[in-house]
């Protein structure tokens, strides 16, 4: 059974409709029966002979939007010696059809088997594999940096990182009156000393912090979407509204890469990172220089290295 994380649907629902000459839609019916009998005394004679009659009521529809219900009235008669015909039993059923156009999961197993019979799945160690499909498994890492972002905030981490140290030397710094006047100039010399030490480890680290904030930042800005997923060589840009838990929840479980959980992904290859150093913007057309620049702040924190992948994920589960 496939624990799925993130389907395109968007593909599948072209897939399904280029298929199919049109999209399938999933329907629900809904019936609805009410019987009642009526059992009443009367004098005089009634005929034996009945005749049962069906009405239906209409149904109102605006495509793709809304459909009123449709249902049959039947009504079984009885005619007797009176004026009036007594009716002694009714029934009533309505029926109701809900258009979806949601996609089963099964419409995932239909596209993997296309993609098989079709001989369409390649090795990602094709030589050329820009356009290709590939289905591949492995360990993985979740990356979110607007969750990074709100993760990372400098002055609260520098704070409790240090917290312990700080307020060892306000004690310290509390005691030195308390202490012998000949030991105390010594003393504060020694607590000066250890506290100008602990304020360069604090501006070390906001320093590094504040840098990967303002990296942060830019990527926030220029990236395609703020969540990807990486898989050995392979990172693939995921859309929000594709995931069925979000990437906050993804990172906090599977924060770290682990060998013993395998993930499975099925994608279509886009582009083979060439190189993760700095353009020469001063030679061709430096326009097209500009999209390299980011392979050149993405490869020095790790997130990408030459000769990787960046695929289009089509389905992310676990098996």
């Amino acid at each position: 059974m496939k624990d799925i994380i993130y389907l395109d649907t968007a593909i599948l629902h072209s897939f399904l409709a280029q298929s199919n000459d049109g999209l399938p839609t999933t329907s629900s019916n809904e019936r609805g029966e009410e019987i009642k009998d009526t059992n009443e005394k009367e004098k005089g004679n009634k005929s034996g002979t009945s005749f049962q009659t069906t009405v239906k009521t209409g149904s109102f529809d605006i495509p793709f939007l809304f459909k009123s219900p449709e249902g049959d009235f039947k009504v079984v008669l009885q005619p007797g010696q009176f004026s009036s015909e007594k009716a002694i039993m009714s029934q009533t059923e309505s029926g109701k059809e809900i258009i979806s156009k949601q996609l089963h999961d099964n419409a995932l197993e239909v596209f993997e088997k296309y993609l098989e019979e079709a001989d369409l799945l390649v090795d990602d160690n094709e030589v050329n594999i820009k356009g290709r499909f590939i289905k591949c498994t492995s360990s993985f890492k979740i990356i979110d940096f607007k969750y990074l972002k709100a993760l990372l905030q400098t002055e609260k981490i520098v704070r409790f990182t240090f917290y312990d140290q700080t307020e060892q030397i306000k004690k310290m710094q509390s005691e030195l009156n308390s202490s012998p006047k000949e030991q105390r100039n010594k003393l504060k010399a020694f607590v000066n000393e250890k506290e100008r030490l602990l304020n360069k480890e604090k501006q070390e680290l906001t320093s590094e912090f504040s840098f990967i904030e303002e990296a942060l930042e830019y990527l926030q800005n220029v990236l395609p979407t703020d969540s990807f997923l990486i898989m050995g060589n392979k990172i693939a840009p995921l859309k929000n509204n594709f995931l069925r838990e979000t990437a906050k929840e993804l990172m906090f479980k599977y924060g770290e890469e682990s060998e013993d959980i395998k993930i499975n992904m099925i994608a279509k290859v886009t582009r083979v990172i060439s190189s993760t150093s700095m353009p020469d913007l001063s030679q061709g057309d430096p326009f097209f220089e500009f999209p390299q620049i980011l392979n050149a702040v993405l490869g020095p924190i790790g997130i990408i290295n030459k000769g990787d992948l960046v695929v289009s994920p089509i389905a992310i589960y676990f098996e």
